[in-house]
């Protein structure tokens, strides 16, 4: 078998891969996962640069909230519930290709600031207490369109944001951890974050399973 484009993937060609020999198979696989990457980050710039994007970016740097952001704080435990209508990206999207030699992330860093501003700006409204010296627990929900992974995801940048606006004292192991889940939810896609004491983690969850 010589190798070549293919455009489209059958069981025949498949069956065609396994006659190809170590280095032949690793070669096609380097040039897919590169495809791949640069694909992803063209993606998340097309996004990034959409008239929606750039619109709701004017918005929230205004100080209003585009439907974006859905906020409440509550009790038994003390905890703070945040839900975007949008995922963050995923990490594949990031990952340096022979095509992008230097990814920026400015862009996606001023998004995730603006949301998170938009969610403390509304929680301070309803009497949001920050944590202080606890260690807190951040459990992410992702609500996708389809089945995927939920460690996929970056949440690093989100993270940040509870150091920034002083809600925790740093996002380092001694004051925050966190938890990821998912669920298919195609009507209302996006994350959503619940923060709270560590020591109330396991209440909660006990909390959750008897629901």
């Amino acid at each position: 078998m010589e190798l070549k484009d293919i455009t489209v993937l059958d069981k025949d060609i498949i069956k065609e891969f396994e006659t190809l020999n170590i280095e032949q198979k690793e070669y096609l696989f380097s040039m897919a996962e590169q495809m791949y990457q640069s694909f992803g980050q063209l993606l998340v710039y097309s996004y990034l640069d959409s008239p929606e994007y750039i619109a709701q970016n004017w918005a929230m740097a205004d100080d209003e909230n585009p439907g974006i952001v859905e906020t409440k704080i509550l009790d038994d435990p003390y905890r703070i519930h945040i839900f975007i209508n949008q995922i963050p990206e995923h990490l594949r999207a990031y990952k340096r290709s022979k095509f992008s030699k230097e990814i920026g992330f400015s862009k996606e860093r001023q998004r995730w600031f603006l949301l998170m501003k938009t969610a403390f700006r509304e929680l301070k409204k309803q009497g949001l207490k920050p944590f202080g010296e606890e260690k807190v627990v951040a459990m992410y929900k992702f609500h996708f369109l389809k089945k995927t992974d939920s460690d996929n995801y970056t949440i690093s940048q989100i993270n940040n944001t509870f150091r920034d606006v002083g809600l925790i004292k740093d996002d380092n192991i001694n004051y925050l951890a966190t938890f990821c889940d998912g669920k298919v939810n195609p009507k209302k896609p996006g994350v959503e974050i619940t923060l709270l004491k560590e020591v109330d983690f396991g209440i909660y969850c006990h909390y959750l399973t008897q629901k």
